[in-house]
């Protein structure tokens, strides 16, 4: 096991570091561009201050023109477990999400190359106080016991490659190590909902509907959605202690990070009520909704919805 890094895969990355105490609001997404000259001697914080600088760029330019969301993939579904047959062994039922790209609120790309998976029972008999979460619903002479969960992705970097290095700070060491790469990695949360919560709320809100729900003057009602910053649907930065952080949206109720992006809610049917810890009720399926996260519409997508003939693939 590779010892403690000195990069915090919840807080260390930059760009989404809030600006520290005297700063201009947005600071953390507006640094400057390093320059150079000849004889000049350059340090580690050189080197990190240019990486910072073309990455803040890109995840602003993206952040700006096509807001946050799936861009492609990223498909929940639910799988059910399979008995072992034969020399195939048997599978647990798992929430799996499909291979996909999306821009997070900081405008980072947030990439799955394979299919990752949740594991639903283990989950839900961690869930040890089930009270706050155990809802129900009547479907004809039924009772039907749910728990909603939602699925969340969010931006990890994850640090790799240790190599030797020279100890650094309060240290009398001789063997320490520094990881030399930090790969733009994710994590899958799953996140129970309070059965107060009804199914419509703690949703992404569309910072457009004025725009689609408008019948006359729509020129107008767009500049001024855009004017007060609708575009990337993200509220402006909050006044006062912390400024220039994202505040939370609906959907990060319940101390979500508010970089996670919203992919799914779940309708989970439970076993009747016994023992704890909760289980699965294997005779219902689980409902995954899809439709309610974001998306950003890359221009084949759009021009497909326009009826423009010309195709294009990556």
């Amino acid at each position: 096991m590779p010892p403690p890094s000195p990069f915090r895969p919840e807080s260390d990355d930059p760009i989404a570091r809030p600006p520290s105490q005297g700063q201009e609001p947005g600071a953390a997404l507006r640094p400057d561009r390093p320059w150079y000259a000849t004889g000049v001697r350059l340090d580690a914080e050189d080197f990190q201050a240019e990486q910072l600088y073309h990455r803040s760029r890109l995840a602003e330019g993206l952040r700006w023109l096509g807001g946050c969301g799936t861009l492609t993939g990223l498909r929940v579904r639910w799988q059910e477990a399979t008995p072992a047959s034969g020399g195939t062994a048997a599978t647990e039922e798992e929430i799996v999400v499909q291979p996909g790209l999306a821009v997070d609120r900081f405008g980072r790309l947030i990439s799955l190359t394979r299919p990752h998976c949740l594991r639903l029972n283990p989950w839900l008999a961690g869930l040890a106080n089930r009270d706050p979460w155990l809802r129900q619903r009547t479907e004809g002479d039924t009772t039907l016991r749910l728990v909603v969960a939602d699925v969340f992705i969010r931006f990890l970097a994850l640090p790799r490659g240790y190599t030797p290095a020279v100890a650094a700070g309060p240290f009398d060491a001789t063997d320490a190590v520094q990881p030399n790469r930090i790969r733009d990695s994710h994590r899958l949360e799953l996140v129970p909902r309070p059965r107060e919560m009804g199914m419509g709320e703690g949703l992404p809100v569309d910072p457009w509907a004025p725009l689609r729900t408008s019948t006359v003057n729509r020129w107008q009602v767009l500049q001024d959605l855009i004017l007060d910053g609708a575009l990337a649907g993200n509220p402006p930065p909050a006044e006062g202690p912390g400024e220039g952080a994202l505040r939370n949206r609906p959907e990060h109720s319940g101390g979500v990070d508010p970089s996670a992006l919203f992919l799914a809610r779940l309708e989970i049917p439970v076993a009747p009520p016994g023992d704890p810890p909760l289980s699965r009720l294997a005779s219902r399926r689980v409902t995954v909704r899809n439709d309610l996260r974001e998306f950003l519409l890359s221009t084949p997508a759009l021009a497909a919805w326009a009826g423009v003939p010309a195709r294009s693939n990556p």
